[in-house]
């Protein structure tokens, strides 16, 4: 004899409130992409995004606050932008447009707001978009690495040709 269902033992007008106070947000997170296969956007580890990024190939943006900046240092091949900030879409804009051959890449503490914001971006018909997963705190992430990072303020190590010309190779 199985055990019956527990959602079978609360009363039916409990589980159909349950049912629609949940449906408009499972909504939401299926039109954001949220709850699509992990795979639905590009994802890159942090070793990557910084030869990327030193090659010209990504535009790297670091997402975090500014205390976060201020505390741990931001990635050396970064731009920093507050995705808090009254402005955060219109210098995403200005960066997409000065590199149009560049897919934007979001770097945040640990990753899941990156994520978040690549699948928001690739939803607005932005692509590509790629979120450095493991973040600057992750396990795997800018500082367990021990990659170059720089103080807030400072300006980002810049693509140059020679860099560009190694990654090709």
């Amino acid at each position: 004899e199985s055990m019956p269902c527990p959602a079978r033992r609360l009363p039916v007008l409990f589980r159909n409130a349950l049912w629609r106070a949940l449906l408009p947000a499972l909504r939401v997170l299926f039109a954001l992409g949220m709850l699509s296969p992990a795979g639905a956007v590009d994802r890159i580890g942090v070793n990557e995004a910084r030869q990327q990024a030193l090659a010209g190939a990504i535009t790297l943006i670091d997402i975090r606050r500014p205390e976060e900046w201020q505390a741990s240092g931001i990635a050396d091949v970064a731009i920093e932008i507050d995705m808090r900030a009254p402005d955060f879409l219109d210098r995403v804009r200005q960066l997409q447009l000065a590199h149009k051959d560049r897919p934007l890449a979001f770097i945040c503490a640990t990753g899941g707001r990156s994520d978040r914001l690549a699948r928001w971006f690739e939803h607005q018909g932005v692509k590509p978009v790629i979120d450095v997963s493991a973040g600057m705190h992750g396990r795997n992430g800018w500082l367990a690495g021990k990659l170059p990072t720089r103080a807030p303020g400072t300006k980002p190590v810049a693509p140059t040709a020679s860099q560009a010309a190694n990654s090709a190779n």
